[in-house]
Protein backbone atom coordinates (compact mmCIF):
# COMPACT_ATOMS: atom_id res chain seq x y z
CA UNK A 1 0.00 0.00 0.00
CA UNK A 2 1.16 3.48 -0.63
CA UNK A 3 0.29 6.57 1.06
CA UNK A 4 -2.58 7.53 -1.43
CA UNK A 5 -4.25 4.21 -0.28
CA UNK A 6 -3.09 5.15 3.27
CA UNK A 7 -5.00 8.00 3.09
CA UNK A 8 -7.78 6.83 1.29
CA UNK A 9 -8.64 4.15 3.86
CA UNK A 10 -8.59 6.72 6.72
CA UNK A 11 -11.11 8.68 4.88
CA UNK A 12 -13.16 5.83 3.98
CA UNK A 13 -13.08 4.41 7.56
CA UNK A 14 -13.43 7.82 9.29
CA UNK A 15 -16.61 8.25 7.11
CA UNK A 16 -17.95 4.84 7.56
CA UNK A 17 -17.79 5.08 11.21
CA UNK A 18 -19.54 8.70 11.17
CA UNK A 19 -22.14 6.68 9.28
CA UNK A 20 -21.37 9.46 6.46
CA UNK A 21 -22.98 7.44 3.06
CA UNK A 22 -22.70 10.49 0.89
CA UNK A 23 -18.44 10.73 1.79
CA UNK A 24 -18.18 7.06 1.74
CA UNK A 25 -19.78 7.09 -1.69
CA UNK A 26 -18.16 9.86 -3.00
CA UNK A 27 -14.84 8.61 -2.34
CA UNK A 28 -16.07 4.98 -3.34
CA UNK A 29 -16.81 7.13 -6.93
CA UNK A 30 -13.45 8.43 -7.03
CA UNK A 31 -11.52 4.80 -7.04
CA UNK A 32 -11.72 2.03 -9.88
CA UNK A 33 -12.50 -0.73 -7.12
CA UNK A 34 -15.47 1.44 -5.90
CA UNK A 35 -17.14 -0.77 -2.84
CA UNK A 36 -15.10 -3.30 -3.45
CA UNK A 37 -11.72 -1.60 -2.42
CA UNK A 38 -9.69 -3.46 0.22
CA UNK A 39 -9.31 -0.67 2.88
CA UNK A 40 -8.30 -2.94 5.68
CA UNK A 41 -5.14 -5.26 6.69
CA UNK A 42 -7.67 -8.05 7.17
CA UNK A 43 -8.88 -7.71 3.20
CA UNK A 44 -12.32 -5.89 4.42
CA UNK A 45 -14.09 -4.38 1.50
CA UNK A 46 -16.04 -0.87 1.94
CA UNK A 47 -18.81 -3.59 1.45
CA UNK A 48 -17.33 -5.55 4.45
CA UNK A 49 -17.15 -2.76 6.52
CA UNK A 50 -20.08 -0.68 5.64
CA UNK A 51 -22.04 -4.52 6.30
CA UNK A 52 -20.34 -5.16 9.27
CA UNK A 53 -21.08 -1.77 10.95
CA UNK A 54 -25.06 -2.33 10.14
CA UNK A 55 -25.60 0.20 7.34
CA UNK A 56 -27.93 -1.63 5.12
CA UNK A 57 -28.95 1.54 3.16
CA UNK A 58 -25.35 2.46 2.42
CA UNK A 59 -24.94 -1.36 1.31
CA UNK A 60 -27.68 -0.86 -0.80
CA UNK A 61 -26.91 2.47 -2.42
CA UNK A 62 -22.78 0.73 -2.59
CA UNK A 63 -24.30 -2.19 -4.54
CA UNK A 64 -26.42 0.30 -7.20
CA UNK A 65 -22.68 2.07 -7.51
CA UNK A 66 -21.38 -1.12 -8.60
CA UNK A 67 -20.19 -1.47 -11.94
CA UNK A 68 -21.23 -4.51 -13.78
CA UNK A 69 -17.50 -5.44 -14.36
CA UNK A 70 -17.17 -5.63 -10.59
CA UNK A 71 -20.20 -7.91 -9.93
CA UNK A 72 -17.84 -11.24 -9.46
CA UNK A 73 -15.96 -9.48 -6.88
CA UNK A 74 -19.10 -9.64 -4.85
CA UNK A 75 -17.76 -12.74 -3.75
CA UNK A 76 -14.51 -11.68 -2.22
CA UNK A 77 -13.01 -13.11 0.93
CA UNK A 78 -11.47 -11.51 3.98
CA UNK A 79 -8.75 -13.17 6.01
CA UNK A 80 -11.36 -15.33 8.37
CA UNK A 81 -13.36 -16.28 5.02
CA UNK A 82 -16.44 -14.05 5.44
CA UNK A 83 -18.07 -12.57 2.48
CA UNK A 84 -20.20 -10.00 2.74
CA UNK A 85 -23.31 -12.37 2.88
CA UNK A 86 -21.25 -13.30 6.02
CA UNK A 87 -20.80 -10.19 7.55
CA UNK A 88 -25.05 -9.62 6.75
CA UNK A 89 -26.09 -13.01 8.42
CA UNK A 90 -25.13 -11.19 11.73
CA UNK A 91 -28.29 -9.13 11.94
CA UNK A 92 -31.90 -8.86 10.76
CA UNK A 93 -31.04 -5.01 10.37
CA UNK A 94 -29.25 -6.27 6.58
CA UNK A 95 -31.97 -8.66 5.34
CA UNK A 96 -33.01 -6.53 2.69
CA UNK A 97 -29.02 -5.54 1.78
CA UNK A 98 -28.85 -9.85 2.04
CA UNK A 99 -31.40 -10.04 -0.28
CA UNK A 100 -29.48 -7.62 -2.57
CA UNK A 101 -26.29 -9.03 -2.90
CA UNK A 102 -27.65 -12.53 -3.48
CA UNK A 103 -29.62 -11.25 -6.32
CA UNK A 104 -26.20 -9.70 -7.58
CA UNK A 105 -24.36 -12.89 -6.67
CA UNK A 106 -25.98 -15.74 -6.19
CA UNK A 107 -22.88 -18.07 -5.32
CA UNK A 108 -22.37 -16.46 -1.96
CA UNK A 109 -24.90 -19.24 -1.16
CA UNK A 110 -22.09 -21.38 -1.15
CA UNK A 111 -19.03 -20.08 -0.05
CA UNK A 112 -17.79 -20.78 3.70
CA UNK A 113 -15.78 -19.23 5.53
CA UNK A 114 -12.96 -20.59 7.52
CA UNK A 115 -14.57 -21.31 10.56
Amino acid sequence: MDAYDDKLNRELYKALMKGDEKEVIQLCLSIPEGPVHKMTIHMDTVLHMATYSKQADLVLKLLENLPETHLNKLTLQNDAGNTILHEAATSNSTTNAAREMLNEAPELLSLSNFL
